[in-house]
């Protein structure tokens, strides 16, 4: 198995390689899928620490101000 970090900053090292074997791989498909999935792992990444930092948050809030947060964080 190739290493994804190789594909990503040798992308026609892989090309080349995938020529010499007769694979029909379509390596631009996959780096721009790779590229998506980055993306959205980033995005995750930044929600968690939002859900994270305002479950730190919540107890330390009055009821009102808690109901508020809560609401807040189902629209996230």
């Amino acid at each position: 198995m190739i290493d994804l970090k190789i594909v990503r900053t040798n992308p026609e090292l892989v090309r080349d390689s995938i020529a010499k074997r007769n694979l029909n791989i379509n390596l631009d498909d996959f780096l721009e899928i790779d590229r998506k999935r980055l993306n959205i792992s980033q995005k995750l990444d930044e929600l968690r620490e939002i859900k994270n930092k305002v479950s730190k948050e919540i107890p330390t809030l009055e009821k009102a101000e808690k109901e508020e947060k809560i609401i807040e964080m189902k629209d996230i």
